[in-house]
């Protein structure tokens, strides 16, 4: 026992030994091994803890909403955040006199101000101000209800008092007297409609025997008045951050801390009822700096009165942001809005568009301003409408290009002050509305020389080419339920037939008369008669001032919708795909450079993989494909040229075959230097004649 008892205490400790080698021997492996610091742990071992030693002082800011208006009262809150208690000053502004009222706002506590013994149909102002802060001021105008019989009169606040969080808040106060039920409704213009796009159902909210009911799917609320006479409010907010629409304008309308672009269907409910039968007015709450450019017409205490609602464009900006171009031309002031990072010289180029389309037109417009807002964001497709009050977009439609031409010719053909059509051919109107545009984009493009070739017109005709003569080339007054592409025939097809019409006036009539003379012919007759356009009027002067007439030309192309072909641009009669010169192969490995022939004029090349878009934008002939897994894959490429893309390439097909990962793959060899090297063999011998010298020792006790 007692022998057990020293051999175990000795086996113990031998253990112990064994235990600290075994460690000395991994620390020392450890160490031997190379060490560095990743950047982000050298970051963390430099970095020393902020100290703040005093925090700013938050400025406060208060929230002022009109939540109800009468004839006689208007109803106010206040709602500060940002501070715990502040005094205001509140100031009551109307034509002859002013009020004042003091009150002390606590964070987050909502406080009211009612506003009596106002006088009906009056605009008034109320200016909240602080002695204490200069940051507080703040003003909505407004105007009281009426006395008229039979009528709705809504009263509409739009608030972008704080534009950096995208979102435009809507109050809009209704009083209606003896109309039976109505409905207000975000319906479409240029959208299929809901591009105010609103966080949550606009809230309804009223204190007399009056329903609602709210239509997701149409966008539109239902009210019906059980009493004659009574008022309401009804409350939403519009998100105005960046998100496409999906209807081929991209983003309808946009709101940031630098400005506000948006037109009325971007925005806002509004009644069925015809102004004509309603008093409908408005206030723009922005931040104190900014400007605007508002279709709307306004008083002098910019209160907005609404003849439309859903075309009419709404744009507010910061100065410092924007530059201001302004120009007379043909009585109507055109008003160019330009992000500051756009060269001056475009506003010219604006201002030559539209006095090119009103000697086209034998005048101008008859509206007062025309304001067209241009952003220079190239990546964001942002769009604000297009009618008679102006357009809006983003540098993603250039600048002076076919958007800004198309849309300010529609100011004669179309839109509020524009030329209307007969009612009977309403269906089929799209050449004369569309056609005719685009051919005059082209027109108005070359003579001021940003297309010198016609390159616009030669797109159309190359993607016209691409259905001529096919059951898709459908005839030009075929009514819109018929037509599969509204587009190809009515924009594009529309385009060459208005070409070629023009060629054959100026042919037939040596060139004393043109299309021109057409545009001038309707516009008289409109201004002067209001009379209805037709193609039936357009064919009878064609042939009064064409000698022989124009009814073989017309019977051929629109009647029995012939071919068209202009041979001016019949060597490049359409958008050829490019030949791929790489050969259909089996490759071993994963690269693959494709190769293909180049197209003059191509902006960029895409490449498509199994019948997907692979690659996009691809300026060189050349791209360099790199496979993932063995497998046969099917290449084609198309080019993309005047904005428009070719069909896809004759495809190659290649079988690829990938060398497994174990053939391919090295293994990298973990390495030490070589004084770690000799201390790790002499560490190893010293164990092992230790560990020798104990067994010999444990064999002897055992004997």
């Amino acid at each position: 026992m007692l022998f057990y008892n020293k051999y175990l205490k000795k086996s113990v400790f031998i253990y112990n030994k064994e235990r600290l080698f075994i460690t000395l021997f991994l620390v020392l492996m450890f160490f031997s091994l190379p060490f560095k610091a990743t950047n982000f742990q050298a970051r963390a071992l430099k970095q020393k803890p902020k100290v703040y030693d005093n925090f700013p002082e938050e400025e406060p800011i208060v929230h002022l909403s009109l939540l109800n208006l009468t004839k006689h009262s208007a109803f106010f809150a206040f709602v500060l955040e940002s501070a715990n208690t502040i005094d205001i000053i509140v100031t009551l502004y109307s034509d002859n006199s002013s009020q004042e009222f003091n009150l002390t706002l606590e964070k987050n506590i909502e406080e009211f101000l009612p506003l009596e013994s106002l006088i009906e149909n009056t605009t008034y102002s109320l200016h909240i101000t602080s002695e204490e802060y200069e940051t507080i001021d703040k003003q909505i105008n407004f105007k009281t209800f009426s006395s008229i019989e039979n009528t709705l009169e809504l009263f509409y606040i739009i608030d972008v008092s704080e534009p950096s969080n995208h979102l435009v808040d809507v109050f809009i106060l209704g009083h209606y007297d003896h109309i039976g039920n109505f409905k207000l409704i975000n319906d479409g213009f240029h959208t299929s409609g809901g591009a105010a796009n609103v966080l949550e159902p606009p809230q309804f909210s009223s204190s007399f025997d009056v329903q609602s009911s709210y239509d997701e799917e149409s966008y539109s609320m239902n009210i019906q008045p059980s009493d004659s006479e009574g008022y309401f409010s009804i409350t939403y907010t519009s998100n105005k951050s960046y998100f496409d629409y999906d209807d081929g304008h991209g983003c309808e309308g946009y709101c940031c801390e630098e400005y506000l672009m948006v037109t009325g269907e971007q925005l806002l409910y509004y009644p069925t009822v015809s102004p004509t039968f309603g008093r409908f007015h408005g206030y723009l709450v922005t931040p104190n700096h900014w400007e605007g450019a508002i279709g709307w017409e306004m008083d002098e205490l910019a209160i907005m009165r609404f003849f439309e609602f859903q075309g009419t464009t709404c744009f507010a900006y910061d100065p410092n942001e924007f530059d201001v171009y302004s120009e007379m031309i043909y009585d109507t002031l055109v008003k160019v809005i330009f992000s500051n990072t756009i060269p001056s010289q475009h506003s010219q180029g604006v201002f030559d568009v539209c006095e090119a389309l009103s000697e086209k037109w034998g005048g101008g417009v008859g509206d007062k301003i025309y304001s067209v807002m241009v952003v220079d964001e190239p990546d964001k497709e942002i769009y604000a409408g297009e009618w008679t009050t102006g357009q809006g977009f983003t540098t993603h439609w250039s600048i002076v290009d076919a958007m800004l031409v198309h849309q300010i010719y529609h100011r004669w053909n179309s839109w509020a002050l524009g030329t209307k059509w007969a009612h009977e051919e309403r269906d089929i109107r799209g050449w004369w509305v569309e056609g005719f545009n685009e051919f005059y984009v082209d027109r108005i493009l070359y003579e001021l020389g940003y297309y010198p070739n016609h390159e616009y017109i030669q797109s159309w005709y190359e993607d016209y080419c691409g259905i001529r003569g096919s059951s898709d080339d459908m005839p030009i007054l075929s009514p819109p339920e018929e037509v599969e592409d509204h587009y190809a025939i009515y924009y594009q097809k529309g385009a060459i037939l208005t070409y070629s019409l023009n060629k054959e006036m100026q042919s037939r009539t040596n060139g004393n008369y043109s299309v021109d003379d057409l545009l001038k012919y309707f516009w008289t007759l409109w201004k002067e008669n209001e009379d209805y356009c037709s193609y039936d009027l357009m064919l009878n002067y064609l042939n009064s001032v064409i000698p022989g007439g124009i009814n073989d030309w017309w019977q051929t192309y629109v009647i029995e919708n012939q071919e068209v072909y202009l041979e001016e641009f019949e060597d490049e009669n359409a958008i050829k795909p490019p030949v791929i010169i790489t050969n259909s192969q089996t490759i071993t490995g994963r690269n693959l450079t494709l190769q293909w022939t180049e197209i003059p004029k191509a902006s960029y090349y895409n490449l498509y993989l199994n019948g997907t878009l692979n690659q996009t934008s691809i300026e060189e002939t050349t791209y360099n494909l790199i496979f993932s897994e063995n497998a046969t894959y099917i290449i084609s490429v198309s080019v993309v040229k005047f904005a428009r893309e070719s069909a896809k390439s004759v495809a190659i097909v290649v079988s690829v075959t990938i060398p497994s990962s174990s053939s391919s793959s090295t293994t990298k060899k973990a390495s030490c230097s070589p004084v770690s090297s000799i201390l790790l063999v002499l560490f190893g011998i010293g164990f092992y004649c230790y560990r020798k010298r104990k067994k010999g020792n444990r064999k002897h006790h055992t004997r």
